[in-house]
């Protein structure tokens, strides 16, 4: 039985030394222990297509860092984290996402920090090319490609009245702000209505039919109405208690005062009964005359008894010029 089990060994070592050999029979290796500091026990082996497997008992032997049946144990699905010592949480791989950005080009300046203050934006220009912020906060209003209104930074802009008419009704293509600034504040009178002289006998002038004057706004500018002031001289007495009420039309023929054509400066009369400074009107159901009509004034409201002896009424406005 000894001389048996040597011979085994020698087997086993003449194997070690001199490369393969082939048994005849199966060789089994009971009770051997492997390892350094640390031994394991090895009851048998087997081989499974070119896999060796070794077993304690029906425990299989697997080398560190393998999971069952020899297979690699890896992280979850995504960018795997390491805790230095295990494997962590793996986290979302958006990779694809970065690069889409990357391509974007470089993006710096152009977005509001989180926190902190945003840098000072030297010029912008939208789009539509209708706004301009240039340096030292000024804002630059581009209405048309030659015509560019800039707003001071500091100082008092003009009224929203001065400036209630958009800019291509107040200047012409090409034209600079010096130019405009007399248009914005300037009006002049555009044409005088009266009638009778002051005498007594000058009240009879005043009917329902009569026509206070008439002119035609011929060309092809557009008269921009601001003021309409009416004054009289008394006729009766005893003074003050004279009234007219008065209205301005515009139609393509003269002293025709109905039909669709007709346009009246006011939707009501207006009445009148100053004879002093006279009634001013500054607003206005229409306020723009357009060219080629004829403009008169009539009298809708008159009262016997209560006539003036004289009445003047002023337009007081600006020409809009077509370009």
């Amino acid at each position: 039985m000894k001389k048996g089990l040597v011979f085994a060994i020698f087997l086993l070592v003449t194997a070690g030394l001199f490369g393969q050999n082939t048994f005849k029979y199966e060789v089994r290796v009971p009770s051997l222990r492997v390892g350094g500091a640390t031994k394991v026990k090895v009851d048998s082996v087997t081989v499974s297509g070119d896999t060796i497997k070794f077993f304690t008992g029906a425990t299989e032997l697997l080398p560190k860092g393998y999971g069952t049946g020899g297979s690699m144990t890896y992280p979850g699905s995504g960018i795997a984290l390491s805790t230095g010592s295990a494997w962590d949480t793996s986290i979302t791989n958006n990779s694809a996402n970065w690069n889409t950005a990357y391509g974007w080009g470089d993006h710096s300046g152009l977005y509001l920090p989180i926190t902190g203050t945003a840098a000072a934006v030297t010029g912008f220009t939208p789009a539509s090319g209708s706004l301009t912020l240039s340096g030292a906060d000024a804002v630059t209003l581009t209405t048309t490609a030659a015509t560019n209104v800039t707003l001071p930074t500091s100082g008092t802009l003009a009224t929203t009245a001065n400036v209630s008419d958009s800019l291509d009704e107040r200047i012409g293509a090409g034209s600079s702000l010096s130019e405009l600034a007399p248009l914005l504040a300037d009006t002049i009178p555009l044409f005088v209505f009266g009638a009778g002289g002051g005498n007594a006998a000058d009240t009879a002038s005043f009917t329902t039919s009569t026509l206070y004057g008439a002119f035609y706004n011929g060309g092809s500018d557009t008269l921009k109405i601001t003021e309409f002031r009416v004054a009289m001289i008394a006729g009766s007495t005893p003074l003050g208690t004279d009234t007219l009420a008065v209205q301005v039309y515009w139609n393509d023929s003269i002293n025709v005062t109905t039909g669709a054509s007709v346009t009246t400066l006011n939707s009501a009369v207006l009445g009148c009964n100053s004879t002093t400074t006279g009634t001013s009107y500054t607003s206005f159901a229409n306020s723009k005359i357009p060219p080629n009509v004829w403009v008169f004034m009539k009298s809708p409201g008159v009262v016997t008894g209560r006539k003036p002896s004289m009445v003047v009424a002023t337009l007081m406005g600006y020409k809009i010029p077509k370009y």
